[in-house]
């Protein structure tokens, strides 16, 4: 851990200062951080607060450091004599007077770190110190009481707290050595995933620390991609309690670019990775070379015991919710790990943009997708459902979902009985602003006669251009919506619509202002020769009035409590169609109601309206 590192060109450098507990997590942290961060730390055990006060600036030297990671605490809490030598006391010694640092000498230490990391310009992260057990109840409660000064001045400093105390405190007994103050080969490791965490968030990076690798099997070549599969253990961090070994399949690009797009397919009921994967790999070969595939598998067993319940992967997790909704409510399934923790090792070792990552699925798949998908648009850019079986998975996911909901793209039946209880997810589209653009046809079940039979404009919809870092525009109450008949439903429109015909582009998106420019798809393009009657052409030429509700905006920023009125205009081809004022809605976001879009892109400009 001593040794000189060599830095990865490009990379953010992380310095690394602390004792012992510190030394032993090194090494760990550096191969965690493989390829993300070059970590470094000095050549020495740091000792105490006032070692690391006086030697703080040697170490940070005149080099850049973007993150420097520090802790002193142990040492703090040793008791010396008047030359400074460690006294080796009994198990119940304490003496206050002969204890290494006063509260508020260690103020005044950690004061001084943390002026010195600032003024470097890197971003310090403050490490509390991990308990003792060996030591006494009046020792320990010292060294809580150095944690407790350390936080205040971080709170007061604005300075990133990793607290390992915390942290590390309920599985000492698992974690640390027989000493009862440093820790053992799991303990470092589990310290050490910590701290990279911590680290990665002060670099802004999206990566996660990940504790598993998968086994790479067989490798072949499919509609002119070189496939690869690869079998993975089911950890128990995921809620495999008993050994289980999965498998998912890797469809390479064709094409190299700087980070390259990535789709991910959920099986059907009917199928698995294995069974689909020929198909999925045609798709992906369609999308475009520059895109990776990965499919991922849901075994087939309905009912497994996992500590004492009946658990399911089935359904990609729609079945375990069903069974215990209450557990679930704030927690992921373990498939829902599984998945994204494999597109997550699929990111990071197959050069993967984070912002175009797309979820596909058809019937189960569907079903997994909009349940999953939905409730994770801190991952997903956009998905794609087709004949879903069921959405009872999406609608529970959505009523806790944190971050805000990718685009869905969905083709499904009114006459599948699969799609029973659909309305419960349509309704939420203009409840809670869902951006959804779906059609509907008589074909049942049949994935495949839906794509030759629904409205072209939603089988076509671009959604694999959908970025999850750019805002996108959700559409409501559109005056070219069809109604939707209802499940087994024999009433009008039969064959429908809703929102399929609008795409949009974002121009501009920063603190003073966010311009969108909206359109139609031009409709002719999708329809047979023969269904062009004068009547249907004209209706495909006219303007569509809808409401636009602006999500995921990225800097332009809206919330519901401040109070800030906005300034709308439209404008098509240089003049003023429309222009108004409008406040966010409880929910924190901006509709602008009733804006004419047509085949001449309409901009929509916004920005605060000064008082």
């Amino acid at each position: 851990m001593f040794d000189e590192v060599a830095d990865v060109p490009g990379l953010p450098r992380v310095l690394l200062i602390g004792d012992s507990i510190s030394i032993d997590y090194t090494l760990d942290t550096r191969e965690m951080l493989k390829g993300m961060a070059n970590v470094h730390r000095p050549a020495c055990n740091c000792m105490f607060s006032g070692n690391v006060a006086e030697n703080i600036k040697t170490w940070l030297g005149e080099e850049k450091w973007d993150v420097v990671h520090f802790n002193a605490g142990i040492w703090d809490c040793h008791f010396v004599d008047a030359n400074g030598n460690i006294i080796e006391p009994g198990q119940d010694y304490y003496d206050e007077n002969s204890i290494r640092t006063t509260p508020s000498q260690y103020k005044e230490n950690l004061n001084k770190i943390v002026d010195a990391i600032l003024a470097s310009g890197a971003k310090p992260i403050f490490a509390t110190t991990t308990s003792i057990p060996a030591w006494n109840d009046k020792r320990r409660a010292y060294l809580n009481g150095l944690n407790e000064i350390a936080k205040e001045i971080m709170l007061y400093k604005q300075v990133q707290v990793n607290d390992l105390y915390t942290y590390s405190l309920p599985h000492l007994a698992e974690w640390q050595l027989p000493d009862q103050v440093h820790f053992n080969p799991l303990g470092k490791k589990q310290l050490a995933r910590k701290v990279s965490e911590e680290i990665l968030g002060a670099l802004g990076s999206q990566a996660k620390i990940l504790d598993w690798a998968p086994e790479k099997g067989a490798v072949s070549t499919m509609s002119g991609r070189e496939v690869v599969r690869y079998n993975q253990d089911c950890i128990e961090r995921w809620g495999y309690a008993q050994p289980r070994t999965e498998f998912f399949y890797v469809m390479k690009a064709s094409k190299e670019l700087h980070q390259n797009p990535l789709v991910v397919f959920l099986h059907s009921a009917g199928g698995d990775a294995e069974k689909e994967l020929a198909d999925n790999v045609e798709r992906v070969a369609g999308y475009g070379d520059e895109f990776v595939g990965l499919a991922v598998n849901s075994p087939s067993t309905l009912d497994e015991p996992i500590d004492g319940m009946a658990e399911y992967d089935w359904w990609w997790g729609a079945k375990a919710i069903e069974k215990h909704p209450e557990l679930y409510k704030d927690k992921m399934t373990r498939v829902e790990s599984r998945v994204l923790d494999t597109i997550e090792w699929v990111v990071q070792n197959y050069n993967i943009d984070r912002n175009r990552i797309y979820l596909r699925g058809i019937s189960m798949g569907g079903s997994g997708t909009l349940g999953i998908g939905l409730a994770h648009g801190d991952v997903f850019a956009a998905l794609q459902a087709d004949v879903f079986a069921g959405v009872e998975h999406a609608v529970f996911r959505l009523k806790n979902a944190a971050a805000e909901p990718p685009y869905a793209v969905m083709l499904f039946s009114q006459l599948d009985g699969w799609s029973k209880g659909a309305e419960q997810l349509l309704d939420m589209i203009n409840v809670d602003y869902l951006g959804m653009s779906y059609a509907w046809d008589i074909y049942g079940h049949d994935n495949n006669k839906l794509y030759e039979s629904a409205d072209q404009a939603v089988v076509n919809f671009p959604w694999l251009s959908i970025r999850r870092n750019q805002a996108y525009p959700v559409f409501t109450n559109a005056t070219s919506n069809d109604h939707y008949p209802g499940n087994m439903n024999q009433g009008p429109d039969q064959r429908g619509q809703v929102n399929a015909y609008f795409r949009w582009s974002v121009l501009e998106d920063t603190a003073d202002r966010f311009i969108i420019e909206l359109s139609t798809v031009n409709r002719v393009q999708f329809v047979k020769d023969s269904q062009l009657v004068p009547d249907a052409l004209k209706k495909m030429q006219q303007s569509i009035t809808t409401d636009v509700t602006l999500r995921r905006l990225q800097n332009f920023i809206v919330s519901a409590d401040t109070g800030k009125t906005f300034q709308w205009v439209a404008e098509s081809s240089g003049e003023i169609q429309a222009m108004g004022d409008v406040m966010p809605n409880p929910k924190g976001l901006l509709t602008i109601n009733k804006i004419e879009i047509g085949l001449v892109p309409v901009k929509l400009m916004i920005s605060v309206k000064e008082n």
